[in-house]
C-alpha cells in the first residue's frame, strides 16, 4: 500500500528518508550517510537527488543493496544502493484494478493485467 519509493523504504536499516518534508517533486533517502545511486533493473538511473519520482505500481520490488555489495551495478557510493525491479509478465492469467481517492483532491486508478498469447 506504499504511494512512494520514500514509504517503501522507510523501515529499511540504515535508510534515511524524507529529508525535505513537504516536498513532494521527489524520492531523496540516503543509506548509511551516503546519497544512494538508483538502477532500474540493473541499469543506472543516478542519484536521486533531482531525479523524477518513480512509480510504485510499476515495480514488482525495491531492492536495497548496502556496503561494497553495492557496486555489483557499477558506480556507487560505499552506502549502498537501491535497484528497481520491474514487474515481469507471469504464466498464467492474471488482472488487478484499483481506485483510490483521498485528502487534497488526490485520486488515482491503476490496472495491470495479463495473458500468454500462445498456449506453449
Amino acid at each position: 500500500g506504499v504511494q512512494t519509493v520514500e514509504e517503501a523504504l522507510q523501515y529499511t536499516a540504515g535508510v534515511t528518508t524524507d529529508f525535505y518534508d513537504s516536498d513532494d517533486r521527489f524520492d531523496y533517502f540516503k543509506i548509511r550517510g551516503f546519497d544512494a545511486y538508483m538502477y532500474r533493473d540493473g541499469l543506472t538511473l543516478g542519484r536521486p537527488f533531482g531525479a523524477l519520482r518513480e512509480e510504485t505500481y510499476a515495480y514488482e520490488r525495491v531492492e536495497v543493496i548496502k556496503g561494497g555489495n553495492s557496486t555489483t551495478f557499477g558506480v556507487s557510493d560505499p552506502g549502498g544502493s537501491v535497484n528497481y525491479a520491474t514487474k515481469v509478465p507471469k504464466h498464467a492469467r492474471f488482472g488487478e484494478a484499483y481506485v483510490t481517492g483521498g485528502s487534497y483532491g488526490r485520486a488515482e486508478t491503476g490496472f495491470d493485467f495479463g495473458d500468454n498469447i500462445t498456449g506453449d
